[in-house]
């Protein structure tokens, strides 16, 4: 009866092991010579709300009616300019199991056509200060470069150009770091990303930070495996802003909050090393002097 018993005990470990999820290894694979595109979206798709708490600012009612105005102008240009920005991405993959990634801008015929000047596709004239708005946003248009980003990740995870700055490090992460470990489902890692930045003149209050992304589900088919991932990143900052004092004006502060908060979602292809979905919404809040509420669409979507 002893070998029976001791035959069971070998057994049961496997068992334990067997029945584990297995670990999947979310890597770029890029054969080299070829190049990945990416139509690559990060679009406005909430009206913005830019108005600042006039009733703090102690000004003339005319005056204030005429802010209100101006910044009205502002934002629905502003808008209509950053509604029609599309980028592409395209990754190469390089020496030393890095992959290159470059995000340039679409031009479409689309996006550097303006109505006439003086008239609007409706006809009715316009007033000189949406002329000059309008001509505002045109030179804002053509002051976005042709090329947003260069930078680089390991095909393994990870940021490989560690030089870029905070906003162009934030797209990288955001769109194509991977885990630089095999990850199993429910498993956590972070992100290098950096939303909030304050100077010597913020005094904090209170602040959180969540920064999780989550293999959420692997899926085995003929041809591939599919591992779904789970973005869940959010910052935020509350506090006073110092105003620092002139010659003409004593310094004060001001109450401000600050968040950010994006959830995403993709699909991975395993086999084939490469993002086959990716979106994911960016909410941004400030509270202050001016209250701003920004809803962005990041998206990834393979072009050929």
């Amino acid at each position: 009866m002893k070998h029976p018993l001791l035959l069971l005990f070998c057994i049961m470990p496997f068992s334990v092991m067997a029945q584990t999820p297995f670990a999947v290894d979310l890597r770029w694979k890029i054969p080299a010579g070829d190049t990945l595109h990416y139509l690559t979206v990060m679009q406005q798709i909430d009206t913005l709300i830019l108005a600042p708490n006039i009733s703090d600012v102690p000004m003339k009612k005319s005056k204030a009616k005429d802010l209100e105005e101006l910044f009205e102008a502002a934002e629905e240009a502003l808008n209509r300019t950053l509604r029609d920005i599309r980028f592409v991405t395209d990754l190469v993959p390089g020496r030393n199991d890095i992959v290159h990634v470059t995000v340039r801008m679409l031009k479409e015929k689309e996006n550097t056509d303006v109505p006439s000047a003086g008239k609007e596709k409706n006809g009715r004239k316009k007033k000189k200060d949406e002329q000059n708005m309008e001509t505002l946003m045109e030179k804002i248009r053509s002051m976005i470069p042709e090329v947003l980003l260069r930078g680089s990740v390991y095909a393994g995870g990870g940021i490989h150009s560690f030089w870029l700055d905070r906003d162009q490090k934030n797209i990288l992460a955001l769109f194509f770091q991977l885990p630089d470990h095999p990850v199993r489902i429910g498993q956590s890692w972070p992100l290098e990303v950096h939303l909030i930045q304050a100077d010597q003149n913020f005094v904090c209050d209170s602040s959180a930070r969540e920064n999780r992304v989550t293999l959420t589900g692997v899926r085995t088919t003929e041809e591939d495996t599919l591992a779904d991932l789970r973005y869940d990143y959010m910052e935020y900052l509350s506090g006073q802003l110092f105003i620092p004092s002139t010659q003409q004006k004593d310094g004060g502060s001001v109450g401000i909050t600050l968040k950010f908060d994006y959830r995403g979602k993709g699909t991975f292809s395993v086999t084939q090393g490469k993002w086959l979905k990716y979106s994911g919404i960016m909410t941004m809040d400030q509270g202050g002097v001016v209250n701003s509420h920004i809803r962005k669409l990041y998206s990834l979507r393979e072009i050929h």
